[in-house]
C-alpha cells in the first residue's frame, strides 16, 4: 500500500482472471459508497504479494495486509470489507 490511509485498501488481480474482473465491478462501484480509497495491484508486479498470494487472487487487503476478502467476491463480501475498512475494524 501506498498510503498509511486507514480508509483504503489494495485489491490484489491478475490479468486475465475473470474472477478479478468481476470483483473489481463490485469494489469500484461500492468503494465511494462508503468513502474507501481502493488502489489496484496486480499480482504479477508485486515479488512480495506474488509469493503471499500466487494464484489466491482476487484478495481485498487491508491496512497491513489484513485480508478481508478473497476468491469469488459477492456485492455481500465487498461491502462488509468496505464497511469494516471505514470503521476501522
Amino acid at each position: 500500500m501506498t498510503s498509511v490511509d486507514r480508509r483504503s485498501l489494495v485489491f490484489v488481480t491478475r490479468a486475465d482472471c475473470p474472477l478479478c474482473e468481476k470483483g473489481a465491478a463490485l469494489v469500484r462501484r461500492y468503494a465511494p459508497r462508503f468513502g474507501v480509497a481502493v488502489e489496484m495491484v496486480d499480482v504479477a508486479t508485486s515479488p512480495a504479494l506474488l509469493e503471499e498470494f500466487g494464484e489466491r487472487v482476487p484478495v481485498l487487503l487491508a491496512v497491513g495486509h489484513k485480508v478481508l476478502a478473497e476468491g469469488k467476491l459477492t456485492a455481500f463480501a465487498v461491502q462488509a470489507a468496505l464497511l469494516r475498512v471505514r470503521l476501522g475494524l
